[in-house]
């Protein structure tokens, strides 16, 4: 039992200590991409001497409108959080940062997009209830367009109310419960990690909701950690306990 419980407070501690770091990370920030993602990209910049904040992630530059938030960040997150953790390299610092990537070992992964100076002009199109609707835009930022655009064009899935409507649809679609439609036939439905938990969010320039949601998870981690403790002290008492009396014995039969 106290060997169990070591093992357990030794894994409770580690995991303490993560969210810890994730926390310090997140209070000294206004965005949601994980630390792990943030340190890639600082190694990145400095390799390649550019700016940080030249190499945005597109997750920093998009968010779900409030008036759809509750019902909508889930799935949305979802479908677009391989696309928001990827670096944004315009194309003034491309052939640096090609060149880094190309010539070094990450010792992780990376996803970039190589961002034109000139972004061409695209015609929105009229077909209502798509994902971009729900979608905003970080204003005053020049690779915004560009975000928008690949919203547009990558990501044009029909938001579905019902699964009726989903299986009527044709092309892209996706449902609130994030079961998603992509490519012809292709179907996902990854329920790996709860829909509507913010510690997994990572779009936007908020990250409060993120932060009291870990900090929650940080509470819940100390209290089985304590838990924990408690019953190595508890078996460890017994263990001497029991150790004494064998002793005591042994010098009686002496």
């Amino acid at each position: 039992e106290k060997a169990v419980a070591e093992q357990e407070f030794a894994k409770l501690r580690k995991d303490y200590e993560s969210v810890e770091d994730e926390l310090r990370s997140l209070r000294e920030r206004p965005d949601l991409i994980p630390e792990r993602e943030r340190r890639m990209r600082l190694f990145i910049a400095n390799g390649a001497a550019v700016e940080v904040q030249e190499l945005p992630f597109a997750g920093e530059l998009m968010d779900v409108k409030h008036s759809y938030s509750e019902q909508w960040r889930g799935a949305l997150e979802r479908l677009l959080r391989g696309f928001g953790l990827s670096l944004l390299v315009p194309e003034r610092f491309y052939s640096r940062v090609n060149h880094f990537i190309n010539d070094h070992d990450l010792r992780g992964r990376v996803v970039y997009h190589r961002v034109p100076a000139g972004i061409p002009p695209f015609q929105p199109s009229h077909d209502r209830g798509r994902v971009i609707e729900r979608m905003k835009l970080k204003e005053g930022y020049p690779l915004s367009p560009w975000v928008e655009r690949e919203l547009r064009t990558h990501f044009n899935h029909r938001c579905c109310e019902t699964i009726e409507e989903f299986e009527h649809s044709t092309g892209f679609a996706i449902t609130k419960q994030g079961l998603i439609r992509s490519a012809g036939t292709r179907h996902l439905k990854d329920d790996s990690t709860a829909i509507h938990d913010p510690r997994h969010y990572i779009l936007g320039w908020s990250n409060l909701e993120k932060i009291q949601s870990l900090e929650q998870e940080q509470r819940q981690v100390a209290i089985a950690a304590q838990n924990q403790a408690t019953v190595i002290t508890v078996s460890a008492q017994r263990q001497d306990a029991a150790t004494a009396r064998a002793t005591k014995a042994g010098h009686l039969q002496s």
